[in-house]
Protein backbone atom coordinates (compact mmCIF):
# COMPACT_ATOMS: atom_id res chain seq x y z
CA UNK A 1 0.00 0.00 0.00
CA UNK A 2 1.36 3.71 -0.73
CA UNK A 3 2.17 5.96 1.80
CA UNK A 4 -0.83 8.58 0.87
CA UNK A 5 -3.45 5.38 1.07
CA UNK A 6 -2.42 4.60 4.47
CA UNK A 7 -2.63 8.86 5.23
CA UNK A 8 -5.78 8.83 3.88
CA UNK A 9 -7.11 5.29 5.64
CA UNK A 10 -5.84 6.63 8.84
CA UNK A 11 -8.20 10.04 8.07
CA UNK A 12 -11.24 7.93 7.77
CA UNK A 13 -14.10 8.79 10.05
CA UNK A 14 -15.49 4.95 9.38
CA UNK A 15 -11.98 3.49 10.74
CA UNK A 16 -12.01 6.24 13.48
CA UNK A 17 -15.38 5.04 14.22
CA UNK A 18 -15.34 1.24 14.35
CA UNK A 19 -11.60 0.98 16.02
CA UNK A 20 -11.15 4.04 18.50
CA UNK A 21 -14.89 4.72 19.13
CA UNK A 22 -16.83 1.36 19.45
CA UNK A 23 -13.89 0.00 20.99
CA UNK A 24 -12.29 2.52 23.66
CA UNK A 25 -13.81 0.34 26.76
CA UNK A 26 -12.96 -3.40 25.14
CA UNK A 27 -9.66 -3.57 27.09
CA UNK A 28 -11.30 -2.47 30.62
CA UNK A 29 -13.89 -4.83 30.40
CA UNK A 30 -11.74 -7.57 29.02
CA UNK A 31 -9.01 -6.74 32.26
CA UNK A 32 -11.58 -7.08 34.74
CA UNK A 33 -12.94 -10.30 33.48
CA UNK A 34 -9.75 -11.74 33.53
CA UNK A 35 -9.09 -10.47 36.74
CA UNK A 36 -12.75 -12.13 37.74
CA UNK A 37 -11.81 -15.30 35.98
CA UNK A 38 -8.59 -15.45 38.10
CA UNK A 39 -10.61 -15.18 41.35
CA UNK A 40 -12.52 -17.83 40.22
CA UNK A 41 -9.42 -20.19 39.78
CA UNK A 42 -8.33 -19.53 43.03
CA UNK A 43 -12.60 -19.99 44.56
CA UNK A 44 -12.71 -17.15 45.36
CA UNK A 45 -16.50 -17.04 43.90
CA UNK A 46 -17.99 -14.44 45.44
CA UNK A 47 -15.31 -11.53 45.02
CA UNK A 48 -14.77 -12.95 41.45
CA UNK A 49 -18.67 -12.79 40.94
CA UNK A 50 -18.50 -8.99 42.07
CA UNK A 51 -16.30 -8.24 39.36
CA UNK A 52 -18.04 -10.03 36.88
CA UNK A 53 -21.26 -8.18 37.97
CA UNK A 54 -19.55 -5.02 37.70
CA UNK A 55 -17.77 -5.96 34.36
CA UNK A 56 -20.84 -6.84 32.72
CA UNK A 57 -22.08 -2.70 33.53
CA UNK A 58 -19.40 -1.73 31.54
CA UNK A 59 -19.95 -3.53 28.52
CA UNK A 60 -22.79 -6.43 27.52
CA UNK A 61 -20.95 -8.94 25.72
CA UNK A 62 -19.01 -10.25 29.23
CA UNK A 63 -22.38 -11.34 29.55
CA UNK A 64 -21.85 -14.12 27.45
CA UNK A 65 -19.69 -16.13 29.78
CA UNK A 66 -22.53 -15.99 32.28
CA UNK A 67 -23.57 -19.72 31.58
CA UNK A 68 -20.78 -21.33 31.48
CA UNK A 69 -19.72 -19.72 34.71
CA UNK A 70 -23.47 -20.69 36.32
CA UNK A 71 -22.58 -24.53 35.26
CA UNK A 72 -19.03 -23.90 36.90
CA UNK A 73 -20.75 -22.61 40.05
CA UNK A 74 -23.31 -25.42 40.30
CA UNK A 75 -20.76 -28.24 40.03
CA UNK A 76 -18.09 -26.18 42.77
CA UNK A 77 -20.72 -25.06 45.29
CA UNK A 78 -24.15 -25.76 46.99
CA UNK A 79 -27.37 -24.33 46.22
CA UNK A 80 -26.73 -22.04 49.28
CA UNK A 81 -22.99 -20.70 47.61
CA UNK A 82 -24.79 -20.02 44.07
CA UNK A 83 -27.70 -17.82 45.44
CA UNK A 84 -25.44 -15.70 48.19
CA UNK A 85 -22.77 -15.39 44.82
CA UNK A 86 -25.63 -14.45 42.61
CA UNK A 87 -27.19 -12.22 45.32
CA UNK A 88 -23.63 -10.47 45.45
CA UNK A 89 -23.56 -9.77 42.03
CA UNK A 90 -27.14 -8.28 41.36
CA UNK A 91 -26.31 -5.99 44.30
CA UNK A 92 -23.67 -4.56 42.39
CA UNK A 93 -25.90 -3.96 39.34
CA UNK A 94 -28.82 -2.59 41.54
CA UNK A 95 -26.47 -0.37 43.07
CA UNK A 96 -24.64 0.65 39.63
CA UNK A 97 -28.18 1.77 38.24
CA UNK A 98 -29.45 3.03 41.50
CA UNK A 99 -28.68 6.60 40.44
CA UNK A 100 -31.00 5.51 36.75
CA UNK A 101 -33.72 3.97 39.01
CA UNK A 102 -33.78 6.70 41.20
CA UNK A 103 -34.02 9.48 38.67
CA UNK A 104 -36.59 7.86 36.18
CA UNK A 105 -36.98 4.30 37.39
CA UNK A 106 -39.86 3.55 34.44
CA UNK A 107 -37.43 4.80 31.38
CA UNK A 108 -34.56 2.77 33.17
CA UNK A 109 -36.61 -0.66 32.97
CA UNK A 110 -38.27 -0.31 29.62
CA UNK A 111 -35.12 1.15 27.45
CA UNK A 112 -32.98 -1.22 29.42
CA UNK A 113 -34.55 -4.52 27.59
CA UNK A 114 -35.42 -2.59 24.54
CA UNK A 115 -35.02 -4.68 21.73
CA UNK A 116 -36.46 -2.16 18.91
CA UNK A 117 -33.77 0.26 19.57
CA UNK A 118 -32.02 0.69 15.85
CA UNK A 119 -28.71 1.78 15.53
CA UNK A 120 -27.46 3.65 12.49
CA UNK A 121 -23.79 3.63 11.31
CA UNK A 122 -21.49 6.67 11.36
CA UNK A 123 -20.35 8.40 8.39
Amino acid sequence: LPWWALTLLCLSKRVHSIFVLHLFNDYIAMTLLHAALALILYRRWHLGLIIFSGTVSIKMNVLLYAPPLLLLMLKAMDISGVISALAAAALVQIFLGLPFILYDPFAYISKAFNRGACFHPLL
